[in-house]
């Protein structure tokens, strides 16, 4: 089956529509009406997360949000766990929540990240590069510098959070955002946000921005799915 196209019987089709009210118009007939007063998807879930049951996550800002209501819930989250020292923290944003320094906006940005994690020999040492005064992370949700010395030892706590939330979670969210990237050209890493402009001032050449195809993206997904249950040691059938 194409990874484009949805194709079923006409029996099981008609099966799903009879199982589902929401498939009917509601009265009186009219498409109008049917959307009235809003029109919400059903989702009929094939597997159950126990209470207690600790939930990875990977995206974008809507896998923080996720998070959050998970953990309002009383439902592990991992990821969650993230913190920075205060000054850290009052330059990436006050009242952001640390774990969105850990945003991935691509399938590209979200395979690199999980390679890190889960490749011993990956250090990610390529993505800390200077800048202004300092350092930063190429890898990151954010481009304020820091020292080599503290780029270099969050880098390492990052990855041990995800290998160690990748291997300990049966239930992993991916949320899907954006393709379009940004690639350095001299490491041949794809970042996770654009990089700083005074940067690509400094080295011409150095950056590009791409937009991948479909069948790109597409292998970058099936690419991060394989890893995240390959880490849980194929626990699991990756259904929905």
């Amino acid at each position: 089956m194409s990874p484009t196209r949805l194709s079923m019987s006409a029996p099981d089709a008609l099966r799903l529509a009879r199982g589902r009210p929401q498939s009917r118009w509601p009265a009186p007939a009219s498409a109008e009406d049917r959307l009235a007063p809003d029109c919400r998807p059903v989702f009929i879930p094939s597997f159950h997360i126990a209470p207690d049951e600790p939930v990875f996550a990977i995206g974008s800002c809507f896998a923080r949000h996720i998070e959050a209501t998970l953990a309002e819930a009383g439902q592990p989250a991992p990821m969650l766990s993230f913190a920075l020292p205060a000054e850290e923290q009052a330059r990436f944003g006050a009242a952001r929540q640390p774990a969105g320094l850990l945003n991935k906006y691509t399938p590209a940005s979200m395979l690199e990240e999980l390679t890190m994690a889960l490749d011993g020999g990956d250090s990610g040492q390529e993505f800390v590069v200077p800048h202004g005064e300092g350092w930063i992370d190429l890898s990151l949700n954010a481009s304020y510098p820091v020292s080599q010395a503290r780029a270099m030892a969050r880098r390492a706590e990052i990855s041990a959070l995800f290998a160690h939330a990748l291997r300990s979670c049966r239930v992993a969210i991916v949320t899907l955002g954006l393709i379009e990237s940004w690639l350095d050209e001299e490491t041949g890493r794809v970042l996770t946000i654009a990089p700083p402009p005074p940067l690509v001032a400094a080295h011409p050449g150095r950056f590009t921005f791409f937009r991948p195809a479909p069948t790109e993206v597409i292998a970058q997904v099936e690419a991060v799915l394989r890893l995240i249950h390959g880490a849980r040691g194929r626990r699991g059938s990756g259904r929905c």
